[in-house]
């Protein structure tokens, strides 16, 4: 086994790994960004045979060379391991920082007043940076799930849905093949039979399917003989948030959305005030 390359190592890709580096180059919107994203991207490109084991490691490993190297910063990739520690404050007066800094974010629900409560739902969680700034603008939860493995979450979106008292919406993006059609199936049918078991009184979490579709696959890739099998985190960055942000906008009302921002822009001003002032 050869190996790891250590510390800041110079590095010249050619070749494919060039073209690896330049497509975590062209995400840069969307940094930090998961291998298989990447991945998924280098092989709607051509770059890549297929999408397996090899060549995940394949490209982790390019990324992993060409941030040592200063090609790419060293936060452009998501890294799941985890730094557990409650940061301390220098003083008083960086409290009151941090409490002024958090009044310029106040917020409310976005969804109140509306007939209906969204949420969006990604198959896959390399789309969190890619989708979530989009969902969030409309006080949308953005739900970057991981396959099959999304049973705690189901549970508790089944019981949030419960507690409504508008009907939920649930807008789902998987892949184009065999797997995502079942992914979706299995959150729409998990979150109906937990709603009901959980008494749920009106209807069920609606599911539905935005993405991705042959027609969405054929405007990105136009021209192929084949549309099955594409992931959806291998559509370009703008496509993926305009077809969000549609499925958003068709489902909501716009005049009621407007007063609560109006509203939420008043009270933040106030907060904002009230604060400002304070000085230990």
């Amino acid at each position: 086994m050869a190996r790891r390359v250590t510390g800041l190592a110079p590095w010249q890709p050619t070749g494919k790994s060039l073209d690896v580096v330049q497509v975590a180059l062209d995400l840069r919107g969307e940094w930090p960004l998961l291998v298989r994203r990447v991945l998924y991207v280098a092989y709607e490109r051509g770059l890549y045979v297929d999408k397996g084991k090899g060549s995940y490691d394949a490209v982790g490993n390019v990324l992993g060379r060409a941030r040592r190297a200063g090609l790419l910063p060293f936060d452009a990739v998501a890294d799941t391991t985890e730094r557990v520690h409650t940061e301390p404050y220098t003083g008083i007066g960086d409290f009151a920082a941090t409490v002024r800094a958090a009044a310029q974010r106040y917020r409310l629900d976005r969804q109140a007043g509306q007939d209906r409560y969204l949420i969006a739902w990604s198959e896959h969680r390399g789309l969190k940076e890619t989708l979530a700034g989009v969902a969030d603008g409309y006080g949308v939860p953005f739900i970057p799930a991981g396959g099959y493995d999304a049973t705690a979450v189901r549970y508790t979106e089944a019981a949030s849905a419960v507690a409504r008292r508008v009907p939920t919406v649930v807008l789902h993006l998987s892949d184009l093949d065999t797997h995502g059609g079942q992914i979706t199936d299995l959150v729409r049918r998990d979150l109906a039979a937990l709603h009901r078991d959980l008494g749920g009184r009106q209807a069920a979490p609606e599911v539905v399917k935005i993405a991705l579709t042959p027609a969405q696959a054929e405007q990105a890739y136009p021209g192929r003989d084949r549309y099955f099998g594409i992931q959806v985190d291998a559509l370009p960055t703008p496509q993926l948030r305009a077809i969000l942000r549609q499925a958003i906008t068709d489902r909501t009302d716009q005049a009621v959305l407007d007063a609560v921002l109006e509203r939420e822009q008043a009270e933040r001003q106030a907060v904002m005030a009230s604060v400002e002032g304070w000085r230990p």
